[in-house]
């Protein structure tokens, strides 16, 4: 999750980027996809962490939320208000460009939003599948992988450790003293 959030993050940066390169006029609005972009390409670069990686993609999702709002907001006011159809006075960006960078901006929000919450129920899932079934301790041992040994000239391990299963089922470290066959 936290590789999508970059990836989204950078969206919204290449948003604003594009935004600025096919407009002579400057306007405010270009500047808002990249005001989110930045913290949710920062979000995604922390949740590389694992210890932090849920409470920023919390983050993250909250400020696609936010982004995904304010678009359809500023999307909603432009068609209530009739200002599509008004050409632009001066130096004012053109109201069509506007709609189109805050609609492009509030479905980048909605597509990172809804990936979470499917992350989210997916977890979820899992957790009650997990608490439903516990896994028996001897189970536990079964997928807890046994590490290979290394081999010396003479084919004896020269490993001083290695796993074993007791017969009780549970893990155990057992200490194997491993003598050559060129020792006398």
């Amino acid at each position: 999750m936290a590789r999508v959030s970059i990836i989204f993050g950078l969206l919204l940066c290449g948003l604003s980027a594009a935004g600025m390169l096919t407009s002579l006029v400057k306007h405010p609005i270009q500047f808002v996809p990249l005001m989110f972009g930045i913290p949710v390409l920062f979000c995604g670069v922390v949740g590389l962490n694992p210890h932090r990686r849920r409470i920023s993609m919390h983050a993250a999702a909250g400020l696609t939320t936010l982004a995904t709002v304010l678009g359809l907001t500023r999307v909603t006011i432009q068609f209530v208000t009739g200002a599509l159809n008004q050409p632009p006075v001066g130096l004012q960006a053109d109201p069509r460009y506007v709609t189109m960078m805050a609609f492009a901006m509030a479905m980048i929000g909605l597509a990172f939003t809804l990936i979470h919450l499917g992350a989210l129920w997916q977890g979820s899932k899992r957790r009650q599948l997990l608490l439903a079934n516990p896994i028996e301790p001897h189970a536990i041992a079964s997928l807890v992988p046994t590490p290979p040994t290394a081999l010396n000239a003479s084919g004896a391990s020269d490993g001083d450790h290695a796993y074993a299963s007791s017969s009780s089922g549970e893990t155990e470290l057992a200490v194997n003293q491993v003598t050559s066959s060129l020792d006398p």
